[in-house]
């Protein structure tokens, strides 16, 4: 038996007190079931209406989420508890406003239950009774724990099923995260008739699974696998395009760009947990996108045999028309935007979003800075572009290391990959960011400006609208040479 924690066990008491009975669902019953401790404690409360249950809880300051659903959220001494009122239907659309009229809280935990959208999910537990968790006392209508055993994702009833349009993308996420192997056939059907309406979906629900698919996802891969199978990747466009785009076999024996894109997000899965909390969703959604600049900058045999512009342009340099067949130069660049567009789209977190852009924006500077044996300024620069959109040097290495793992000719991405069970952690092009990120970290002197506004002033110039590109030379010189002094660069940038 597990021990339920103390400040769940605060709750029940208030419940009952008040008349109202509690019950233990969600995710938390089947991370118990595999003898995890749950990282999400959800609970439903029978006898009680959700203003009732606001009142007697008040003193935690429960906060309504997701109010289309009626969900309570609190803290208590540092554990996160959902709260729920069961309702008569789980519509989830974008105008439901009218969520208290759905709630019932006479319902019964067995009818509750048939409300959830998989058999997984339909289990409850009985908090009032117990005050640890007794496998054997699970109410379980629909022999959850049976499908959830066997790895088996299945509807508890078809109807309620499509009721929530939200369910096609949880079907994904909870195979992303182990909770499921495969989806029940007649299930799947079901989901891929649902997935034609995840348009009318509110984008919070779109971003809160796809939140869960890139932070808790140990292959988030698997999530696109079903996505995929559910015909439902063509309400996100950015990920859609990339299924058609080619690459070079030479450079991409893995396959076309998708396939390229779901190797490095798992990857970066293994290596979310190197990076700042306040930086990791941003780092995985990254190398989820970090390449959706691709199918509008590679080259296809169809652009040259039409001389498109793009195409003209390089063989004006004297360039061969087969060197340039399936080349994507520039979709660092073009990317991050349309990685930022595809961030906004799900959550107004502008942060987020410009984060995403930096980092996929850059991505492919290591790789030229390697092949240029670049300068070490070069590389406090990049730093400094990092931190201006949120990130760092060491970040942008992560992200390399992910690429890596991802690609590689005449088959070498399989022994780079996580499938290898040897990924490419040690990584050359990566290793060389993460060396200048410690320099950078033991002299933080080096990533700052050296000469100043007010330097020009003391010299003697007057503030102008020539001050920012003096400035801007005077960087450019210190990144270039780091063994300059300050007075080398005002010498060098000062009128004479």
């Amino acid at each position: 038996m597990t021990s339920i924690p103390h400040q769940i066990i605060l709750i029940v008491g208030l419940v009952v007190a008040a008349g109202g009975q509690i019950h233990l669902v969600g995710g938390a019953i089947t991370d118990l079931l595999r003898g995890k401790v749950p990282r999400d404690w959800d609970l439903e409360i029978f006898g009680l209406s959700i203003r009732r249950i606001k009142e007697v809880l008040a003193a935690f300051d429960p906060k309504t989420c997701g109010k289309r659903f009626g969900v309570l959220k609190l803290n208590i001494n540092g554990l996160d508890v959902d709260i729920n009122v069961p309702a008569w239907d789980n519509h989830g659309g974008v105008n439901e406003d009218n969520f208290e009229d759905r709630l019932h809280p006479g319902m019964t935990p067995e009818e509750a239950c048939r409300r959830r959208g998989f058999t997984s999910e339909a289990m409850s537990f009985k908090l009032t009774d117990s005050t640890s968790f007794e496998p054997e006392k699970l109410i379980d209508p629909f022999n959850g724990r049976e499908d959830f055993e066997r790895g088996i994702l299945r509807a508890t009833d078809l109807k309620m099923l499509a009721q929530d349009i939200s369910r096609v993308l949880r079907a994904a996420s909870k195979v992303a995260r182990g909770k499921a192997d495969r989806i029940d056939a007649v299930t799947e059907d079901h989901l891929r008739i649902m997935a034609r309406r995840l348009p009318e979906l509110h984008p919070e629900a779109h971003y809160s699974e796809w939140e869960k698919i890139l932070l808790l996802g140990s292959q988030p891969s698997k999530a696109i696998d079903v996505l995929e199978n559910l015909e439902a990747l063509v309400h996100y466009p950015e990920l859609d395009a990339l299924r058609e785009c080619e690459q070079r076999p030479e450079w991409h024996s893995e396959g076309n760009v998708l396939v390229h894109s779901k190797l490095a997000v798992d990857a970066a899965a293994q290596l979310r947990h190197k990076v700042p909390e306040h930086q990791r969703l941003a780092f995985v959604f990254a190398a989820l996108l970090h390449d959706v600049g691709k199918p509008s900058m590679t080259i296809t045999a169809k652009m040259i045999e039409d001389k498109h512009p793009l195409v003209e342009k390089y063989l004006a340099r004297g360039e061969k028309a087969e060197d340039l067949l399936l080349t994507a130069r520039g979709h660092d660049t073009a990317g991050g935007p349309i990685a930022e567009g595809f961030v906004q789209k799900l959550t107004p977190n502008k942060k987020l979003g410009k984060l995403v852009n930096v980092i996929v924006t850059k991505h492919m500077q290591p790789y030229q800075f390697a092949q240029g044996a670049a300068k070490p300024g070069t590389y406090t620069r990049l730093h400094n572009e990092m931190r201006e959109g949120g990130g760092d040097l060491k970040l942008i290495a992560y992200q390399c290391m992910c690429d890596a793992c991802a690609t590689g000719g005449d088959g070498e991405w399989k022994t780079r990959s996580l499938a290898s069970g040897r990924p490419n952690w040690e990584h050359e092009t990566s290793q060389r960011c993460l060396d200048h990120y410690e320099r950078i970290e033991a002299n933080e002197a080096l990533a700052e400006p050296l000469v100043q506004g007010r330097d020009l002033i003391q010299s003697g110039l007057k503030p102008g609208p020539g001050f920012g590109k003096i400035l801007k030379t005077a960087l450019d010189l210190q990144y270039a040479d780091e063994t300059l002094s300050k007075d080398d660069i005002l010498q060098a940038v000062l009128p004479q």
